[in-house]
């Protein structure tokens, strides 16, 4: 073992002792904190669930709170009774008061229900005469003889109008019904408007004809009318005053005939606008009436299933006597893909005294989880990344509009009969469960311990890689003192043992002579060459080289350079194949030191051109840059080398190059001139097929 191996192996003996002394008592600091989370991890769980139970309460409480508020009103559902309108009127009322709610609905128990937008099945029982009151009844049965067996439509309608001087409101209704009918029948088509526009002054959906509303007979026979005087135009406007009449107030959606009127007009109105080009104006009236229809068919929707899934709950507990006069009951039921919580007050017979009732509403969940949550989380502690939640039966999150991967509940809490198929949940933000979060603690102490020991082993491997990184540079400079006394020999070996023949008078011959003096000269340039490199080196390791920068003609450089090299070349047998333009370049560079890295690389070229002794260089110009590339044939570079070939004293090895003296710094003072004058270099290289190093020096810019 050498004396450097000794000193590697030292430092790093020292290093992996301290590594241990401060390694040992980490490990035992760290099982004590470890034991103490451990210990901690019964108090966090117990303090998460009882924040998930206080959230949870607190929810409950203020949807009940708000859902008591209601009953104080149901005393005045006694006083609504009159008519359908006013009980709209007050389901209207009822969810504008409270937010909590949406689609409010009075149920009787025969199934009859009303909404704030529509009504079913209300009054079953009603039975809607054809005739008109006994004070025109007799005018009412000629008239209808002469219209209907006779035909004679302008005696008839003069019987009808007659009878109008004893009629009351429903018998007008009828009356004027008839008179329009007959002028339309005997083709007086503005009489039969004017008198079917009487009909509109009957608002009220309780003034019916058929059952269907007087104005809803009216607008449609009016529509009638224009269709058959081919005035399309006016028939378009009364349907889409139809269209209105029929979704702002509807009747009862139990009977087919509503909402056969409402789709064969809505069908139609909306063809026009398909096949004509209405005006924005009319458009917009179209749009708004068409949210309105669909509102009354989801209503018609959600209607129809209350009277089943409701009525089944109200006959049971009726029938088993459990339920309490004045107690809030709740169910929820699947409706398609949605989960609707429902609550309801038993009216008993406050609407009918042999049938009791339930008003009832859905409960807005969407206000809950964007006011009632959100204002609840406000006052509650909840500590860094924790949220909470509320998650469905099918366990996907309604609340926050979180968008991430699984989830792992914190803890987890069922809601009671308001919301059963949901629950209240506590999660990080993070996606972490509880045991996660618990070890989260356990692995800081972990991370703390393990960057000790990183930071640590660090520093033993800086400490082993920089022993070894000045062993190797200890070599390095070993084997380029040993290499530059080789280079350093050489040449004055040649020279003295060339001078002392010449001194001994042996060579007489002139041309022998002038060979011998040749060889010194060319030795001498060696030499001194190398020295040069040396002194380079040394001031480019100090950084005190200096550069002396002037306006140059690149092509002359480079040309002297080819003179200078090509009887040489010529006589080691190389090709050499140059590319020069004959126009000046100009640059700002320092002459001699350019010129010296352009030499190195012709000359390591050379050196390393065994066998294919092929050789080009190349000057050319950019926009920006000139390039001077010098390519060779020679034994060429291993990819894996050619990060380094730029490295102080780095030379590659090989079978190759064993032979081959040098000093390893041609191509780092190459590369240092270079750069210093704003260039670069760069090379491409392979195995056995040659190398290519191209020079790049900034032109000086035109101004």
């Amino acid at each position: 073992m050498t004396i450097k191996d000794t000193h590697i192996f030292s430092n790093t003996k020292i290093a992996i002792i301290g590594f241990l002394l401060i390694l040992i008592p980490c490990i035992i600091l760290i099982f004590l904190d470890y034991q103490a989370i451990n210990k901690n991890k019964t108090t966090v769980r117990t303090n998460y669930e009882f924040t998930t139970d206080l959230i949870r309460d607190k929810i409950e409480q203020e949807v009940l709170k708000q859902e008591e508020k209601l009953s104080v009103g149901l005393n005045d559902l006694a006083a609504k009774l009159g008519s359908i309108s006013n009980l709209k009127l007050w389901l209207t009322a009822a969810e504008t008061n409270n937010p909590l709610i949406e689609n409010s609905f009075i149920l009787k128990q025969d199934g009859g229900i009303i909404s704030n937008l529509i009504s079913s099945q209300w009054n079953k029982n009603k039975i809607e005469s054809s005739q008109v009151s006994k004070y025109a009844l007799s005018d009412f049965t000629q008239a209808e003889n002469i219209e209907f067996i006779e035909k004679d439509y302008t005696k008839a309608a003069n019987i009808y109008t007659r009878s109008l001087n004893n009629a009351n409101s429903k018998d007008s209704v009828l009356l004027i019904n008839r008179i329009a009918r007959c002028y339309f029948h005997n083709h007086d088509f503005d009489r039969a408007i004017k008198e079917y526009k009487h009909l509109l002054d009957f608002k009220s959906i309780d003034f019916t004809i058929a059952s269907i509303p007087a104005s809803v007979v009216a607008l449609s026979q009016i529509a009638e009318v224009y269709n058959s005087t081919h005035q399309y135009g006016k028939r378009f406007i009364i349907l889409l005053s139809l269209y209105d009449k029929l979704v702002d107030k509807p009747w009862d959606t139990n009977e087919e005939v509503y909402f056969y009127f409402l789709r064969s007009v809505s069908d139609e109105v909306q063809s026009n606008f398909e096949k004509y080009n209405f005006n924005n104006s009319l458009s917009r009236i179209f749009n708004n009436l068409k949210k309105k229809e669909l509102n009354i068919y989801a209503q018609a929707h959600f209607n129809n299933t209350i009277s089943k899934k409701v009525l089944q709950k109200i006959d049971f507990l009726l029938n088993n006597q459990i339920h309490d006069k004045t107690q809030l009951q709740h169910l929820q039921y699947q409706d398609n893909d949605s989960t609707l919580f429902i609550g309801y007050f038993f009216l008993h017979s406050l609407l009918q005294k042999s049938e009791p009732s339930v008003f009832g509403f859905q409960i807005k969940t969407g206000y809950i989880l964007t006011n009632i949550l959100p204002e609840i989380i406000k006052n509650i502690e909840l500590g860094n990344n924790i949220s909470p939640g509320i998650v469905n039966e099918n366990d996907k999150l309604l609340y926050p509009n979180f968008k991430a991967g699984e989830l792992h509940y914190i803890t987890a809490k069922n809601f009671s009969q308001i919301f059963p198929s949901w629950k209240i949940v506590l999660f990080n933000r993070e996606g972490k469960s509880l045991d996660q979060l618990i070890y989260k603690e356990k692995q800081q102490s972990f991370l703390l311990f393990g960057m000790t020991i990183l930071v640590m082993l660090t520093g033993l491997i800086v400490i082993v890689i920089t022993s070894r990184y000045e062993y190797k540079v200890s070599k390095m400079k070993s084997y380029f003192v040993s290499n530059v006394s080789h280079e350093l020999k050489t040449p004055l070996s040649i020279i003295k043992m060339f001078s002392e023949t010449l001194e001994s008078g042996i060579v007489t011959d002139i041309n022998k002579q002038h060979e011998f003096f040749s060889v010194i000269k060319r030795e001498s340039e060696r030499l001194t060459n190398l020295i040069n490199h040396i002194l380079d080196f040394s001031k480019i390791e100090n950084r005190k080289k200096e550069f002396s920068f002037e306006a140059v003609n690149i092509t002359q450089v480079v040309k002297n350079i080819t003179d200078m090299y090509r009887l040489q070349l010529d006589v080691e047998g190389f090709m050499f194949e140059v590319k020069i333009p004959t126009k000046e370049i100009i640059l700002n560079i320092d002459k001699d030191a350019v010129y010296q890295a352009i030499l190195n690389l012709l000359t390591n070229a050379v050196k390393y051109s065994i066998e294919k002794k092929h050789i080009s260089i190349e000057l050319y110009e950019t926009e920006k840059y000139i390039s001077i590339s010098i390519t060779d044939n020679g034994i060429g570079i291993p990819k894996k080398e050619l990060k380094n070939i730029f490295n102080n004293f780095y030379r590659v090895f090989s079978s190759k190059t064993i032979q081959i003296h040098g000093t390893g710094l041609g191509l780092t003072i190459a590369k240092y001139i270079i750069e210093e004058h704003g260039g670069s270099i760069s090379v491409e290289s392979k195995v056995n097929i040659g190398s290519k190093f191209t020079i790049k020096l900034p032109v000086i810019e035109k101004g």
